[in-house]
C-alpha cells in the first residue's frame, strides 16, 4: 500500500496511522474462477466418454430385457417351448437368474400342459372302450333277443367300469383342484394303517396271501385330511396285494426318519424295470410285465391318486426294488404335522 496520508495524534499515549490503497492497485483486482482460455476439448472429451459409457451400460442391461419381452410374447402365443437363458451367454447377474427362473417356469408349465393333454387323450381313449362295448351289447341285444339276460349282465359290466373310471377321475380331479384344503383334522396315522392293513388281510386270505403290519409307535396324531391319506394308502397296499404271490407276506411299517413319518409298503413280486419307476405315478400309465404274464387291473389311476394325496400334505412318494425281490413303495409325511408322538413300551 502507499502511504497516502499519515497523521499521528496523541490520544491517551496512543498513535493511529492511515493507509489508503490505489485503485489499480494488484491486490484489489478481482478474482475469478475460470481461467482466461476455457478447456473446450478435454471437456467433450469426457462428456463424449460418459455418453458412450453410458450407452454401453444401457444397452448390456437393457438387451436381455428385451429378450425377456419377446419370450414371454411368444410363450403367451402357445410356443411353450421358449426358452431364454442361452441367449444371455455367460451372464452371472440378476438378470441372467430371472431368466433361469423363465425357463424352469416354461418348464414346468409346458409339462403341466403335455400332462393335461395326455391326460385328456388317455380319458378319451379309456371312455371309448366300455361305450363302444355298451353299444355292440345294445345292438346284439337288439338281433338277438334270446341273449338279452347275457347281454345285460355285460352292460351291467360295462356300466360299472364306467363308474369306477368316473369315480376315479373326479377323485384325481378334486384333489388336484381343492387338495387338501378343507376336512382337515387330527387323526391317529398309525391306527388308520391299521385299519387298512385289517382290512387288506381279509382281501389277501382269500387270495392265500397274509399282511403284516410293523410299527414304533403306539399312537402318531397328525394334521391332514383323513380320507385323502385312507385312499391313497389303500392304493398302494392294494397294489402290493396283487404283484405278491401266494402264500407271501405283504409287509407294511411305519417309523419315523430324518424328520419324516415313512409309511413304506413292500411286495413280494417280481419288481419293475428301474427306467420304469419314476412312471409308475404317472396317470393311466399301467406296467405291464411279460415276466410275470399278469397285466394290470384297473385303469393306472390308483398310485395317480396316492402321489396326489401325498403331495398335498407336503410329503413325497418313491418306489425302488428289493434286493430280495419285490418291490417298496415310500410314503414320506413331514413330521411338522405331527403333535404327539407315543412310543411303544
Amino acid at each position: 500500500f502507499e502511504k497516502i496520508f499519515q497523521m499521528s495524534i496523541a490520544l491517551e499515549g496512543r498513535q493511529y496511522l492511515l493507509f489508503i490503497p490505489k485503485k489499480n492497485h494488484p491486490t484489489m483486482r478481482p478474482k475469478t474462477l475460470f481461467p482466461k482460455q476455457f478447456p473446450v476439448l478435454p471437456l467433450l472429451i469426457i462428456i463424449l466418454g460418459t455418453l458412450t459409457f453410458s450407452a454401453g451400460l444401457a444397452w448390456y442391461i437393457t438387451r436381455p430385457i428385451r429378450y425377456l419381452q419377446e419370450a414371454t410374447n411368444r410363450f403367451a402365443e402357445g410356443k411353450l417351448d421358449t426358452r431364454v437363458l442361452s441367449k444371455f451367454g455367460r451372464r452371472k447377474d440378476e438378470i441372467a437368474d430371472l431368466g433361469a427362473d423363465f425357463d424352469h417356469m416354461a418348464e414346468q408349465v409346458q409339462a403341466l400342459v403335455s400332462a393335461h393333454q395326455r391326460l385328456l387323450n388317455d380319458v378319451s381313449h379309456e371312455l371309448r372302450s366300455p361305450l363302444a362295448r355298451l353299444q355292440v351289447a345294445i345292438e346284439m341285444g337288439r338281433q338277438q333277443p334270446d341273449k338279452f339276460d347275457a347281454l345285460m349282465a355285460r352292460v351291467e359290466k360295462e356300466s360299472q367300469r364306467l363308474s369306477e373310471l368316473v369315480g376315479e377321475l373326479l377323485t384325481l380331479s378334486r384333489i388336484e383342484v381343492n387338495g387338501c384344503q378343507s376336512e382337515q383334522d387330527y387323526f391317529d396315522l398309525s391306527g388308520l394303517i391299521e385299519s387298512i392293513a385289517t382290512d387288506a388281510s381279509f382281501e389277501a386270505e382269500i387270495q392265500k396271501k397274509h399282511v403284516k403290519i410293523t410299527s414304533q409307535h403306539n399312537e402318531i396324531l397328525i394334521q391332514g385330511n383323513i380320507e385323502l391319506l385312507h385312499r391313497a394308502i389303500e392304493n398302494v397296499v392294494r397294489n402290493a396285494i396283487f404283484y405278491t404271490p401266494e402264500n407271501k407276506c405283504i409287509e407294511i411299517s411305519l417309523q419315523i426318519a430324518h424328520k419324516a413319518l415313512d409309511i413304506q409298503v413292500c411286495d413280494r413280486g417280481k419288481g419293475v424295470a428301474e427306467y420304469k419307476l419314476p412312471l409308475m405315478f404317472e396317470p393311466f400309465v399301467r406296467i405291464n410285465d411279460p415276466t410275470q404274464n399278469i397285466k394290470t387291473p384297473g385303469y393306472g389311476l390308483g398310485l395317480a391318486i396316492a402321489r396326489r394325496a401325498i403331495e398335498v400334505h407336503n410329503g413325497s412318494i418313491r418306489a425302488e426294488n428289493r434286493h430280495e425281490g419285490g418291490l417298496c413303495i415310500t410314503m414320506s409325511l413331514p413330521i411338522t404335522n405331527t403333535i404327539e408322538v407315543d412310543a411303544k413300551v
